[in-house]
């Protein structure tokens, strides 16, 4: 749960105060055990700032504040932009990689999404990601390092751009404009680069952390799908301790129990569109998760894609079967196709079911969390939403299968 603002460690002021020799704007009386909290708001600013408080803070005061540590190595803070979720987290567990292979500490970006923007730390563990790399929240970030390394004067950008003379446009248009607004970033100056993320060792020599602490890139110094050797990382990618608890909820209201199997259709308008012509490629987006790195051209169907009422039911059938399962749980995007679902396993006695979020305000990760705890999951091979079901199901050892598929 997140800590009243009161409670939050300080801001740009106090830090300020801790690194001058006399902290002016602290006074004795704030000396008590409230000191630290005092000496972080906006009210002891405005007195300081009237003169109502210009007495010198004792050296016991100044340690009272907490000092954060900074990491001599630098931060690494990227827009994580680019499409739905399932994108965003393939490009989060490479910029996590990216990382760590240039040793920066990761400010933990906020999630846009359809229902806003939600900080990491809401939606994920931070402990579980930090087990793999220094990691730090961007609230933190912003209120303990900001302030010290990186205050509005020297906030520079930085992208990758095709040609010289380029221009970033680090803020221009969505989600980007609202990314880093939303974060209360501006940028001074913005610095184009040629080289790929790829080439790490020309990062470090262009851009030294003890010249640029922080390293804000444009978007996610990652590709999308997820490189192969990224995909483990999932298993660092936990959910936060709400998000958990409001999967086990829906699980035991709408199951009680008993078995059951995920389900993901993805068939938006967009996607039907982005299905046309599949067996023209090698491999299509998120496809490598079912057909492996180097397919022969054609292996992508159009019922892997965007599979048939059929095809549906076939898959979801089987996968009924094979779990021994009383309920069938379908996340889509537009059409769960219910009606085809009941009718084709009502011989099963299998209920399906589906959270309508025209009736209910339920979160898309939501399904995410459901899905992952089923007994056994069928999903789309193409689909990035999928892709982050079965990373997490393979960690767990859990059971899944695609449409399209014979196995």
């Amino acid at each position: 749960m997140r800590q009243p603002l009161e409670h939050l460690l300080l801001p740009a002021i106090c830090l300020a105060m801790l690194l001058s020799s006399d902290a002016a704007g602290c006074t004795d009386a704030a000396s008590s055990e409230e000191k630290p909290a005092a000496c972080g708001t906006d009210a002891a600013a405005d007195e300081d700032a009237a003169g109502g408080g210009g007495q010198t803070c004792s050296q016991r005061e100044r340690e009272s504040c907490p000092r954060p540590d900074i990491d001599p190595s630098g931060y690494l803070i990227f827009c994580l932009c680019m499409g739905r979720f399932g994108n965003k987290v393939d490009h989060f567990l490479g910029g996590l990689a990216w990382a760590k292979r240039v040793n920066r500490t990761l400010v933990l970006p906020p999630w846009l999404s359809a229902e806003g923007s939600a900080p990491y730390e809401t939606l994920f563990s931070v402990d579980a990601v930090r087990r793999y790399h220094r990691v730090i929240t961007a609230d933190d970030f912003m209120r303990q390092v900001a302030p010290l390394v990186w205050p509005p004067e020297k906030r520079v950008g930085m992208c990758y751009v095709r040609n010289h003379g380029d221009d970033c446009k680090m803020v221009h248009g969505q989600p980007f404009g609202s990314f880093w607004r939303a974060l209360g970033i501006e940028f001074v100056r913005e610095i184009p680069y040629t080289f790929t993320y790829h080439a790490t060792d020309a990062f470090n020599a262009t851009f030294p952390p003890s010249r640029y602490p922080i390293l804000a890139l444009k978007g996610a110094p990652a590709s999308y799908p997820v490189n192969a050797g990224h995909r483990d990382l999932q298993r660092h990618l936990v959910w936060s301790d709400e998000m958990a608890a409001e999967g086990r909820a829906h699980v035991l209201r709408l199951f009680g129990g008993h078995r059951f199997v995920g389900v993901h259709l993805r068939n938006n308008y967009d996607w039907e569109r982005a299905c046309a012509g599949v067996h023209r490629y090698t491999n299509y987006m998120s496809s490598s998760q079912c057909l492996g790195d180097r397919p022969p051209v054609g292996a992508v169907t159009a019922e892997m894609c965007l599979p048939s009422p059929a095809e549906v039911v076939r898959a979801t059938r089987r996968a009924a079967i094979a779990a021994d399962a009383k309920f069938v749980y379908v996340a889509s995007d537009r059409d769960p196709m219910l009606a085809a679902l009941r009718e084709g396993l009502a011989d099963l006695s299998a209920q399906v079911v589906h959270l309508d979020r025209k009736v209910a305000p339920v979160r898309t990760e939501v399904d995410l969390v459901v899905l992952a705890m089923a007994d056994h999951f069928v999903g789309n091979c193409v689909s990035s939403f999928t892709a982050f079901v079965k990373r997490e199901r393979d960690v767990r050892g859990k059971p899944s299968s695609f449409f399209g598929i014979d196995e």
